[in-house]
């Protein structure tokens, strides 16, 4: 009898967005960690993807998209910005 090909285990995580933690971020603005930090505060720097412990996680496609542009992509979420 032949035997079935296995296919892979979905894992979810297929369609994630790549991430990038704000030290990685930092490095890239040329900035300490601080001072992402307190641009998120002031509102010049949206809010992070997803917060793991204290570890900040951003979009890779939308930091690499502020430094190839000079522009924060439509849709990014500053802080006291509420859903709709």
């Amino acid at each position: 009898m032949p035997t079935k090909a296995k296919t892979p285990h979905k894992t979810g995580l297929e369609d994630s967005p790549q991430l990038v933690n704000h030290r990685e971020v930092a490095k890239k603005f040329g900035v300490s960690p601080s001072v992402i930090r307190r641009w998120v505060q002031t509102r010049e720097f949206p809010t992070p993807h997803v917060v793991i412990a204290r570890t900040w996680f951003y979009k890779a496609d939308v930091i690499d998209h502020k430094l190839r542009t000079g522009n924060w992509p439509s849709g990014v979420k500053f802080r006291g910005d509420r859903g709709t």
